[in-house]
């Protein structure tokens, strides 16, 4: 699916994926179902130390643990892009661009560009699209 196709949660699930977030295996009181849950990579090894690993996809999904709003806060995107190499951060400011000079706005830049404009590009960029 296209960036630009997806809801705010599906773009915020995949730019913290991007960002090293993984879906983790979560403990059940009911070992007949199994959940998972995007965890962000900062909780990932505590979880690990508890004794949770990733999971394979098999799963029921479950709720998410704190994902920033990538697509409404544009200091969340700040960190995101902030996550980049120089190359990748290249990538992600000529998407951006394009993306932007598309739009035919008057007067219109990157700098302009709203947090889910920036989340699509980030996405585009990750995704090597």
């Amino acid at each position: 699916m296209k960036p630009k196709d997806m809801t705010n949660d599906d773009l915020n699930r995949r730019v913290a994926e991007l960002c090293g977030a993984k879906w983790m295996r979560l403990l059940s009181d009911d070992s007949a179902i199994q959940k998972r849950s995007l965890v962000m990579p900062e909780e990932i090894e505590s979880l690990r130390a508890k004794g949770l690993s990733e999971a394979d996809g098999t799963e029921d999904m479950c709720q998410i643990h704190w994902v920033p709003n990538y697509a409404s806060d544009l200091n969340a995107m700040h960190e995101a892009v902030s996550s980049l190499d120089e190359m990748q951060k290249a990538v992600y400011r000529n998407i951006l661009i394009g993306m932007c000079e598309g739009m035919n706005r008057r007067n219109w830049s990157a700098i302009d560009a709203t947090a889910r404009e920036r989340a699509e590009a980030f996405v585009m960029a990750g995704e090597g699209k």
